[in-house]
């Protein structure tokens, strides 16, 4: 929603000296200027001042300021450029025209327009007059009049997107191309002034409160102290009716409750500065005539407004149809999926996801209905879901029993990895025999990957982003990472180091693999689990190729000390575990009467090669105690902390919190089809819609900035690892004394920030040591330097960035 326009009218009136009889008559009587005409440097010759009106929304059009007359060959006319001034409560504001087409209109209200681009907010922010004078001295030398002529003609590029090429006089042009070439190479976000802002992650549900604050912004962008804001709304209730806001230029948190059919629009009004940058245009006629910008700050009482909506939780229920259950080899199976939203509140999802991975028996696969199928990732994409809405998809496949061997179930993209992190690992210690790969960031600390594999394996170790490996060593072959390295030694790997991103399609493993960790636990269990009372868990399968066992979970929860797995020998045993926070502790566990000590590798690797133990609804899966499992672990949903022991088998989840030993045994077993295919659907994902303000003007504040604002050494603004270097435009800018800059690095070392004048000397040094890889905040103080342009460097290795800022007093 738009915001309501600021309250602040202003009655034009412009003076003229009559330079004689035949210049008025050349003049239509309702255009006064603004850039159109042959005679407008006339028309804005300083002439006798009005009288000031104290009315403090009303602005009188007194004379020019600084003024010039320039040619414009694209134009085929010459026209003066500059300020020129006006009067509020007596003081001096001065303008800018930013509409070439058209000229001031007699005795006529202009109101508040928003903004103005970002090039053109930036060349009032860094240009005469607000900035002073950028080109009083050196080989581009300009008068002061010159010098607002050469500004005025780069705002007329943006503001209309004239061609000012060739334009005399030579020197003015060439300050304006200057200008504009800095505008383009540096824009940033133009002023704000008040702004209503939600903090992040929140949603809005029916009967909930949303909660909200208000930030305040002076002339220089910066953080205003000190402003009581007046508040109302419609359509709901508030916490309370005025604010003032603190020392970081915001109000305390405020909140507004839910009166009406679900939304409300909430009004925040005040007296701030307008910086410059802020446009004006003729009420009731804004195209019909000049358009102004400001370009010295001025005072007003400014009204935003933003709606905010509530929405009810949405409530989704998937189903799941089939044709047939029984089913030969060549039979037609017809899947029906049905998803619905069945909250009686207002409450729409939008993005729905439900995943359904076909087993590899089901083959020449068709689908109908609402959205899109996916085959190979399993996943149908829904769309939005209106209250009470459902969609259907059906699938049709036929029946292969020979299409895979006769293995319904795989590891897909972690079949070859003996550990396999969807996310991060850290705190890594001892070694894996096998494989390793990461969808994110991995520490590892005097460790070794690969050693028990052949010689040139390959791609032994891929962690997707940042890779932290201080000492050990990658056997075998190739450590490969994704953007960031920090390590001690260059030969870390037998077969090199090498920048690869994305070589695994981890979006798709985490699908693949969660919907696979849920098929199998959906399957019907034909073992028995017995516990006998105190800390020993026994399981007996007679079936010859695959037993399947479930731990409920209450069992899961009991203090277990001995596992006693027997199944015949050869057959798969998968073992479904129930409930989300898991232990494993001190305990005793074999497999057909062979433990993880005192037995060969060999043994190991053919009893752990058929077992698979299933941690679907697992969060959180502790390892405790030294404890040696023989098997391979499906927890795609849970965090691993493993600080001692042996895994003899592949590992599959989410995070590894710390780590331990993983022996490189793989998983072999196979789940073979004969009569009945098990094929599960569920809700994926899905984005309730939430409220959403929108602020105007401005754009919404992070946190992070606004605590920034009170940092007096530089200190982290952020826990999110970056992912390559930045230097921010400091903040205020311009400033005085003191400004704050915002920089972030991706790797640990040594950086430095400096400060130079516009001759290239060195004046401040703000920043020289060592940092760990982050976002960062520094403050500088120039109370001791001049006004003027100024430059400030980010060095380090691998980065060199160069930035200006501006300083008056």
């Amino acid at each position: 929603m738009k915001s309501n326009a600021t309250k602040w009218l202003f009655s034009l009136l412009v003076t003229t000296v009559l330079m004689s009889a035949s210049v008025f008559a050349s003049i239509d009587s309702t255009d006064t200027g603004g850039g159109s005409g042959s005679n407008f440097s006339e028309i804005f010759s300083d002439g006798p001042r009005m009288l000031d009106i104290t009315d403090n929304n009303t602005i009188i059009v007194k004379s020019t300021d600084k003024t010039k007359k320039v040619y414009i060959p694209s134009r085929n006319r010459s026209y003066t450029s500059g300020t020129f001034k006006g009067t509020q409560d007596g003081n001096t504001i001065k303008f800018y025209c930013i509409d070439i087409n058209t000229g001031l209109k007699w005795n006529s209200e202009y109101t508040y327009d928003g903004e103005t681009s970002v090039q053109l907010s930036y060349v009032l922010n860094n240009y005469y007059p607000f900035a002073g004078r950028q080109f009083s001295s050196g080989s581009l030398y300009l008068s002061e009049t010159e010098e607002a002529a050469a500004t005025q003609l780069a705002i007329w590029h943006f503001s209309d997107n004239i061609d000012i090429s060739n334009s005399t006089p030579a020197n003015v042009l060439a300050a304006a191309q200057t200008i504009i070439a800095d505008a383009n190479a540096n824009a940033v976000t133009p002023n704000k002034t008040i702004v209503i802002n939600i903090p992040n992650n929140q949603t809005f549900k029916v009967g909930e409160p949303i909660k909200f604050l208000v930030e305040v912004y002076n002339e220089y962008n910066a953080p205003e102290p000190g402003v009581t804001v007046n508040l109302s709304a419609t359509g709901g209730n508030l916490s309370q009716a005025a604010a003032t806001t603190n020392s970081t230029g915001v109000t305390d948190t405020l909140q507004i409750t839910q009166s009406g059919a679900g939304s409300a629009t909430i009004t925040a009004k005040g007296e701030v500065m307008l910086s410059v940058g802020a446009r004006f245009v003729k009420k009731g006629a804004p195209n019909s005539s000049q358009k102004l910008v400001l370009a010295s700050p001025a005072k007003s009482e400014v009204e935003v407004s933003s709606t905010v909506n509530w929405y009810g939780e949405p409530d989704l229920t998937v189903s799941k149809t089939g044709s047939v259950q029984t089913v030969s080899h060549g039979d037609q199976v017809t899947y029906t999926i049905t998803v619905q939203n069945k909250t009686t509140a207002s409450a729409a999802a939008t993005d729905v996801k439900v995943s359904d991975v076909l087993p590899s028996e089901l083959t020449s696969v068709s689908t109908s209905g609402s959205g899109s199928y996916d085959i190979n990732s399993g996943i149908w994409s829904v769309g939005d879901l209106a209250v009470g809405e459902s969609k259907t998809l059906t699938i049709t496949a036929t029946v292969d029993l020979n299409s895979s061997g006769n293995s319904g179930f795989g590891l897909g993209p972690a079949a070859d990895y003996n550990l396999f992190v969807l996310n991060n690992i850290k705190e890594a210690r001892s070694d894996t025999e096998g494989k390793i790969a990461v969808g994110r960031d991995a520490v590892f600390h005097n460790y070794s990957v690969g050693d028990k594999l052949s010689p040139n394996s390959g791609d032994v170790l891929i962690v997707n982003r940042k890779l932290t490996f201080n000492t050990g060593r990658v056997y075998n072959g190739q450590a490969v990472y994704g953007n960031f390295i920090d390590t001690t030694h260059a030969n870390l790997a037998d077969g090199g180091i090498r920048k690869e991103k994305n070589v695994i399609d981890f979006s798709y493993a985490k699908t693949y693999l969660k919907n696979l960790s849920k098929q199998l636990f959906a399957i019907t269990p034909n073992g028995t689990v017995t516990h006998d009372g105190y800390g020993r868990l026994d399981f007996v399968g007679t079936n010859d190729t695959l037993n399947v066992f479930l731990v409920d979970k209450a069992t899961s929860s009991l203090n277990i000390n001995h596992y006693s797995i027997n199944i015949p020998e050869g057959s798969l045993a998968i073992i479904n575990y129930a409930g989300k926070n898991l232990t494993f502790q001190s305990a005793g566990y074999e497999v057909n009467g062979v433990s993880a000590s005192g037995e060969t590798n060999e043994t190991h690797r053919k009893v752990g090669s058929k077992i698979l133990l299933n941690f679907y609804q697992a969060k959180n899966l502790n390892v405790l105690g030294g404890i040696g499992i023989l098997g391979s672990i499906l927890a795609p949903n849970a965090s691993l902390t493993y600080e001692i022991g042996v895994i003899y088998g592949q590992v599959i989840v989410e995070n590894v919190i710390k780590a331990h030993q993983f022996n490189w045994v793989q998983f072999d077993g196979e789940i073979k089809i004969e009569k009945t295919i098990t094929n599960v659907a569920e809700i994926l994902s899905y984005n309730e819609i939430n409220s959403q303000m929108d602020n105007d003007p401005g754009v919404n504040f992070s946190f992070a900035s606004m605590e920034a604002q009170l940092i007096t050494d530089i200190d982290p603004i952020d826990s999110d690892l970056p992912e390559e270097f930045e230097l921010q435009q400091n903040y205020p800018n311009p400033f005085n004394p003191s400004t704050v800059i915002d920089f972030s690095v991706p790797s640990d070392g040594n950086y430095k920030i400096s400060v130079y004048n516009i001759v290239g000397q060195k004046v401040a040094e703000l920043l020289n040591k060592e940092l760990a890889a982050g976002k960062y905040s520094v403050k500088f103080n120039g109370s001791s330097m001049a006004s003027g342009i100024y430059f400030y460097k980010l060095e380090g290795k691998g980065v060199n960035i160069t930035r200006k800022m501006i300083m008056i007093k």
